[in-house]
């Protein structure tokens, strides 16, 4: 194609060009094998004068380079050389066997890549398969270890229960220990007052038969103290054998003086009864507070006392109570209803001249005292309620 292409070229130019040029040699264009396109210039004058034709072929058709007989300005274009690369079949050879080699360690680079692949894939299906078991070995001990916390905190809390009733056991021990060393303590110290009570009251009415009572008094004295706290209040009243006592304390203020100081911490209503045969019963209140209630109320407490007719009555007390502060102006009544605890040896069948006192030790506040209208005329009113509609009467048997 290349080689027609020439001829033609040649031809054209030998025609156009050169006219009549017999010396022109097309050889040295066909012999060249020139790899790129060159472009042949001959001289008119030269080929005139029947010299040989002079061709020189120059690359890019760059004509700087040309003898100074075929410059650019006088140069005629004779041929265009248009031939095609052809590499050497030795060349060739050896640029397809390096590329085959090439391909080769390719293939060979690959087949590696893909068996550490594999190998790396079954390590790693190995390691997963050691990371799962570790973790289910792992989860089954935390479960594990979860029952056995389990177990051991239900044997601790076990232990301290254990622990705390033990100790709640032997402390109730010791305070019922030491409450029934104080409770005979107190009976028998208030049975002592009691009998001395009684010998005063002897006393007192031999006085007024011997017309000498001042020197009766201070022989009194002598075995019964001023700064004891029982004051009986029976002052020749009539027997009350309603159920209902209503209380009137006089000189308040100098009775809670003696109550803060400590001289007389506590006084006792006069006695009163359910009935003419009924329970013998009277009230106890402290001024300053007892117990709990010491310093900040006014404590009230019912009291069962030794009667005529305990031999016929149902025991241990069983009827319903009610303590009442009274209002002097307006009717707001401060009250506190209790039924007996039929196991409290305050309500069983006395032994003594009067059981222990059970009521309210935080009865009233003594702000609520000094700030109503309970206190008039420096004198008090105590109330006290026995629910007597199924009391057995041993006079209706």
């Amino acid at each position: 194609m290349a080689e027609e292409s020439l001829s033609r070229a040649v031809e054209e130019t030998r025609h156009n060009a050169l006219g009549d040029c017999p010396n022109f040699q097309t050889d040295d264009l066909e012999s060249n094998n020139s790899s790129s396109v060159r472009f042949c210039y001959g001289s008119r004058s030269s080929l005139s004068n029947g010299n040989s034709c002079s061709v020189f072929c120059k690359e890019n058709n760059d004509c700087s380079s040309l003898p100074p007989q075929l410059s650019p300005e006088n140069a005629i274009p004779i041929a265009t050389e248009v031939q095609s690369v052809t590499p050497h079949p030795t060349a060739q050879t050896e640029e397809v066997q390096a590329a085959n080699q090439d391909l080769d360690r390719l293939r060979e680079s690959l087949s590696k890549t893909r068996r550490d692949f594999r190998t790396l894939q079954q390590s790693n299906t190995k390691a997963v398969e050691a990371i799962t078991e570790r973790i289910a070995s792992l989860e089954t001990q935390a479960t594990d270890m979860q029952a056995h916390q389990r177990v051991v905190q239900t044997k601790i809390l076990e232990a301290c229960y254990q622990s705390v009733d033990n100790v709640q056991r032997d402390y109730r021990a010791m305070f019922e220990s030491h409450l029934r060393i104080m409770t005979e303590k107190m009976l028998k110290m208030e049975e002592t007052i009691t009998t001395q009570a009684a010998r005063i009251r002897s006393l007192e009415d031999s006085s007024l038969r011997t017309n000498n009572a001042p020197s009766l008094r201070m022989r009194t004295g002598s075995f019964f103290p001023a700064s004891h706290d029982i004051k009986l209040a029976e002052h020749g009243l009539s027997k009350n054998t309603e159920g209902v006592l209503l209380w009137k304390i006089t000189d308040i203020r100098r009775r809670r003086r003696e109550a803060v100081s400590g001289k007389t911490p506590s006084i006792y209503s006069q006695p009163f009864y359910t009935s003419g045969c009924g329970y013998k019963l009277c009230a106890r209140l402290y001024l300053n507070g007892d117990g709990m209630g010491k310093g900040t109320h006014l404590s009230l407490f019912f009291v069962v006392m030794r009667g005529e007719y305990d031999a016929l009555l149902p025991w241990p007390f069983q009827q319903k109570v009610t303590l009442v502060l009274m209002d002097q102006a307006y009717g707001r009544h401060v009250s506190d209803t209790f039924r007996p605890d039929p196991t409290s040896s305050s309500f069983k069948k006395p032994r003594n001249e009067m059981n222990i006192a059970s009521g309210c030790p935080l009865f009233v506040p003594l702000s609520t005292l000094d700030g109503g209208d309970y206190i008039r005329d420096d004198t008090l009113f105590i109330k006290v309620v026995v629910d007597t509609s199924d009391v057995t009467r041993p006079d209706k048997r």
